[in-house]
């Protein structure tokens, strides 16, 4: 009978064994080893990386599920490089969890992770140089939790050869003469000129945000996060603005963040629904051409929302509530929103450090909009009993550094292409005079008869 009883037990044991030995704890030192741990991860899978540099973008494909997510955690900090201009990561799989990791997106132009599955965990990570935002979510249940999201200015620089352009056009033109070289130096001149309106006026409306949720994502967490020096919105929750029939973001919590220096706005609530903003500190908001540099800005049909406990600070704007927004038909407004115990120190006109008051609270154009205990003082000594920099204001060194690059770039391919050319034009000319000299011509000797 105890025979029975004992291969009964391990009958059922070995049934048993395969479940609760089925999650694994990889690690993971090269990027070979990175990538086939990513392929080949199955739900409850931890990836633990080694500290070091990987060179890898990260397709996540197989789902892991609610109860047993997969983790790729870096517990001694590990740093990733996309490949140039792509994305470090592509969420195509439900229920991951990204822990403890750098990616370094080194000016790459694409965002450096986008969310296109459920139940995703950004947490303990740093994101940052990229010319792309830094997190992009079209999904439910998403958690982006204690991270630093960092430097994203979409500022566009040409690469070097660009500037070699204009230099081979005024060159090539020089072997037609004297009028062909100089109509291409004054399409060069042109060219460079416009160059530097467009990087000076357009190239600062382009946008890079940290976070940015997409019309139809629900039940996103945004908390504890420091954010810092971007071309665009902290957090941006956007409308469905292509009229795809997306329905509005809904159920968005933006809670206890850090966002200072930034060129645009702190946090942009357009078309959604039911969005918690509470307990963040916003400093250093900058408008741009597209942006009045609010540190919250609620426009559109953004519906239900509340915003409390909130610390805006050395930014254009305090908190503006208004109608217009692009994609959205007429008669679209803000509807019940709740303003409750905002501090908003020192607004300045145009931020960036101009001392002019700029305002606190604009409403236009809103349903319902209810403000109880909004406090707007313009002494900075109040700014020393809050934790803000000294200066948070956006980057403006960065920026002028990069258009006075763009500009010398074309100065010295001018420079350079009108210096060869004199050259090329001037070996022409002794080409051209040695071809116009005539020949001297020798008598020809009489024929001896």
């Amino acid at each position: 009978m105890k025979l029975k009883y004992s291969i009964v037990f391990i009958s059922l044991l070995t049934l048993l064994l395969p479940l609760s030995v089925s999650a694994e704890e990889i690690r993971v030192a090269t990027e070979d080893e990175f990538t086939f741990a990513v392929l080949d991860a199955e739900p409850g899978d931890v990836i633990v990386v080694q500290p070091g540099t990987y060179t890898i973008q990260l397709n996540l494909k197989i789902p892991g599920t609610n109860e047993k997510p997969i983790t790729i955690v870096a517990p001694n900090g590990a740093t990733i490089y996309p490949p140039r201009d792509r994305a470090a990561v592509n969420v195509g799989a439900a229920h991951w969890i990204l822990d403890g990791v750098t990616i370094d997106g080194r000016d790459s132009t694409q965002s450096l992770i986008y969310v296109n599955a459920d139940g995703f965990v950004l947490k303990n990570s740093t994101l940052e140089n990229a010319r792309g935002s830094g997190v992009v979510i079209r999904a439910k249940d998403a958690v982006i939790e204690n991270n630093t999201l960092r430097n994203f200015d979409a500022l566009f620089l040409y690469p070097i050869w660009i500037y070699t352009i204009g230099a081979g056009l005024m060159l090539i033109a020089a072997f037609f003469g004297w009028k062909s070289f100089v109509l291409a130096l004054a399409v060069n001149a042109l060219f460079a000129g416009w160059m530097g309106v467009f990087h000076r006026f357009y190239g600062q409306n382009v946008d890079a945000h940290a976070v940015f949720v997409f019309a139809g994502s629900e039940n996103i967490t945004i908390h504890y996060n420091t954010i810092e020096n971007l071309s665009g919105d902290g957090v941006h929750i956007l409308n469905d603005i292509d009229r795809k029939g997306l329905s509005p973001a809904k159920n968005i919590t933006i809670t206890d963040n850090t966002i200072t220096r930034v060129r645009e706005n702190g946090i942009d609530i357009k078309t959604s629904e039911n969005v918690q903003v509470r307990g963040n500190q916003i400093a250093g908001v900058a408008p741009s051409g597209t942006s009045e540099g609010s540190g919250i800005v609620i426009h559109g049909g953004a519906t239900n929302i509340t915003v409390e406990n909130n610390l805006i600070a050395l930014s254009n704007i305090g908190i503006t509530v208004a109608r217009g927004e692009i994609g959205e038909p007429d008669g679209v407004f803000p509807r019940n929103i709740a303003l409750v115990n905002t501090t908003i120190l020192s607004p300045r006109a145009e931020g960036l450090g101009n001392k002019a008051v700029g305002d606190g609270v604009i409403i236009r154009e809103a349903v319902n909009v209810t403000q109880t205990n909004t406090v707007v003082d313009n002494d900075e000594v109040k700014l020393k009993e809050f934790s803000i920099p000294d200066d948070p204001t956006y980057s403006k060194a960065k920026r002028e550094e990069q258009l006075l690059f763009i500009q010398a770039g074309w100065a010295a391919s001018a420079l350079v292409s009108f210096v060869l050319a004199l050259f090329v034009a001037r070996a022409g000319r002794v080409r051209t005079t040695l071809q116009k000299t005539p020949r001297t011509q020798f008598p020809t000797p009489p024929v001896q008869q």
